[in-house]
C-alpha cells in the first residue's frame, strides 16, 4: 500500500475588515496524495501437498513429498546496513547478495491433511552452545527474544487481521492476533489457539515440528483453496533475522507473505488490481476499484463494498467492471473497516480490506483561554474533516459578534478579536451546510477575561 502524504502550504491571508471577530485568516492548503492498494503486489505462490501421518518427533517419515524450501533472506534493511558498512561510498550494492544470505541456514517443510497444517523448521546453527532459549512456564512470554521460529499467517494477506505464532526449541510459545492501524502494530495476546509443537535440540541444529488445526485459524482445508503465510527465524548468536518471504523491515509485512495453495493452484476468473482513495472524510468519499479479467471471456461478477463502524454495518453492490467508482460514506468519527469483495456467482474470488480512522468533522483550538483585560486577540486554528468542504461555512459567534467563513481549505489559522468581551464568554463555531442550513458539527470553547494584575 502507498500511504497518503500531506504537504502543507500556507497561502495568502483572507482580508477582514477592522473590528470583525476574525482577523488575519490564513488558509493552510493540504495536498493530499491518493492511497493506492495493490492486493497482488509482490505475490509469490507455492503449492503444498497432502501428507499422510507425517512423523512429528523429529523423523523424516511421511515428509518425503512435503513442500521444501531453504531460501531464507536477511531482513533487507539490515542487509543494506551491513553492505554499506563494507563500502560506505560507491557500489555497496555489490555486497547485497552476500549480506542478504544468512550464515545459518533454515529449512522448512510444509504439508496438510483435512485437519492440520504441518510445518517443520530445521534451524542449522554452528554455535549451538551460544543459542538463547528459555523454557518459559507462562504462555505468551517474550519468546521472540530467543532463538525462535516466527510464523505469520492470514486467511488472506489483504485482510485486516493476521496471526502470529512464535515458538522456540523448548516448545515455549507466543500467539497473537494483530492489526496494523495507521502503520502501528496492535497486538492481542488473549488469543490462545490449541496446536501441537514438537521441539528437538541437536548437536548442530534445532528444530520444531508443528501441527496447526486449520479450524484455529478460521480456515477449511479444501483442495484448491489458499491461505497466506511467512515463516521467519530469530537467530541470536549471529543476530540474524531472516525470512522465507523476503521482508524490508519487519516480519509483519503482510504484502511479503507467500500464498500457499492446498493440493493445486487455483485460478480466479478475475482479480482486484488496484483500490484507490483519498484520505477518508466524514460524508461521501469515492473508492475507485480496478479489476483484471484473467479468463479471456466476458466476466459477469459483482463488487461488494462492506463498511463496519461505530453505527454498525453498511454496504453496496455494483456490477464488476474494469474500473468502478463506489460510494464510501462515513456518518461520524471513529474506526471503520472497509472491505472490497469481488464475487462470481455465490463465490468470493478476491477481497481486500483496510482500516480508516475518521477524525471529528470540526476541531477548533485557541492559544489561550485565560486572557487579561489588555489582551485584544488570541490566535487560533480551525481544522475540518468533511467531504465536499466547499458546500460549508464555519460560523463563529462570540457574544454579540458573528463571523461567517466560507470554507475553501481544510485548515485555517486566525486571530480572534477579544476586545469586546468581559468576564466569562462562550465562543461557538458551527459547521453549517449552505442552502439547507443544516448544522453538521458544533464546537464550544470558554474564554475568561481577567483583570490585569498590574492595573491599579
Amino acid at each position: 500500500m502507498n500511504k497518503a502524504g500531506i504537504i502543507i502550504l500556507c497561502c495568502a491571508a483572507i482580508a477582514a475588515r477592522a473590528g470583525e471577530l476574525l482577523q488575519n485568516i490564513v488558509p493552510v492548503k493540504q495536498q493530499e496524495q491518493t492511497v493506492v492498494i495493490r492486493p497482488h503486489a509482490n505475490l509469490r505462490q507455492v503449492t503444498i501437498p497432502r501428507l499422510n501421518a507425517p512423523d512429528l518427533n523429529g523423523g523424516h517419515a511421511g515428509w518425503e513429498n512435503a513442500y521444501r524450501n531453504d531460501k531464507f533472506t536477511i531482513i533487507h534493511e539490515r542487509a543494506e546496513t551491513k553492505a554499506k558498512g563494507r563500502q560506505a561510498a560507491g557500489e555497496w550494492e555489490i555486497y547485497m547478495p552476500e549480506t542478504l544470505k544468512p550464515s545459518q541456514p533454515t529449512e522448512i517443510y510444509l504439508g496438510y491433511d483435512d485437519r492440520y497444517l504441518y510445518l517443520k523448521a530445521i534451524c542449522h546453527e554452528n554455535m549451538m552452545e551460544r543459542i538463547s532459549m528459555v523454557d518459559y512456564q507462562e504462555r505468551d512470554d517474550a519468546v521472540y527474544g530467543n532463538d525462535s521460529i516466527d510464523i505469520v499467517l492470514a486467511a488472506n494477506r489483504n485482510d485486516i487481521k493476521h496471526y502470529q505464532l512464535v515458538v522456540n526449541g523448548f516448545g515455549s510459545r507466543l500467539d497473537t492476533v494483530n492489526q496494523l492501524i495507521n502503520g502501528k502494530l496492535r497486538t492481542d495476546a488473549s488469543w490462545n489457539p490449541e496446536y501441537k509443537v514438537y521441539p528437538v535440540l541437536g548437536k548442530d541444529s534445532w528444530q520444531v515440528t508443528m501441527a496447526i488445526p486449520f479450524a484455529e485459524l478460521g480456515l477449511t482445508a479444501k483442495d484448491g483453496s489458499f491461505f497466506d503465510l511467512n515463516i521467519c527465524r530469530n537467530e541470536i548468536p549471529y543476530r540474524e533475522l531472516s525470512s522465507w518471504g523476503p521482508v524490508q523491515r519487519t516480519f509483519h509485512e503482510k504484502d511479503r507473505m507467500v500464498r500457499a495453495w492446498l493440493g493445486h493452484t487455483g485460478t480466479a476468473a478475475a482479480t482486484l488490481d488496484t483500490i484507490e482513495y483519498l484520505p477518508p472524510k466524514i460524508g461521501r468519499n469515492d473508492l475507485k476499484v480496478k479489476v483484471t479479467n484473467q479468463s479471456g471471456k466476458p466476466f459477469a461478477g459483482q463488487l461488494e463494498l462492506k463498511i463496519k463502524g461505530p453505527e454498525g454495518a453498511a454496504g453496496s453492490t455494483r456490477p464488476a467492471a474494469a474500473e468502478t467508482t463506489m460510494d464510501m460514506t462515513f456518518a461520524k468519527p471513529g474506526k471503520y473497516t472497509v472491505e472490497t469483495v469481488l464475487t462470481a456467482g455465490e463465490q468470493v474470488i478476491d477481497s481486500s480490506a483496510f482500516l480508516a480512522d475518521l477524525a471529528p468533522p470540526l476541531l477548533v483550538t485557541l492559544s489561550s483561554h485565560e486572557i487579561f483585560a489588555s489582551t485584544t486577540s488570541v490566535s487560533g486554528t480551525l481544522k475540518t474533516n468533511i467531504a465536499n468542504l466547499k458546500d460549508y461555512d464555519a460560523i463563529f459567534t462570540l457574544g454579540k459578534q458573528t463571523f461567517t467563513l466560507p470554507l475553501e481549505s481544510d485548515r485555517y489559522t486566525f486571530a480572534l478579536d477579544t476586545g469586546e468581551i468581559t468576564g466569562k464568554s462562550q465562543l461557538t463555531v458551527e459547521l453549517r451546510k449552505r442552502g439547507t442550513g443544516e448544522i453538521t458539527a458544533k464546537v464550544s470553547l470558554e474564554l475568561n477575561k481577567n483583570s490585569d494584575p498590574f492595573d491599579e
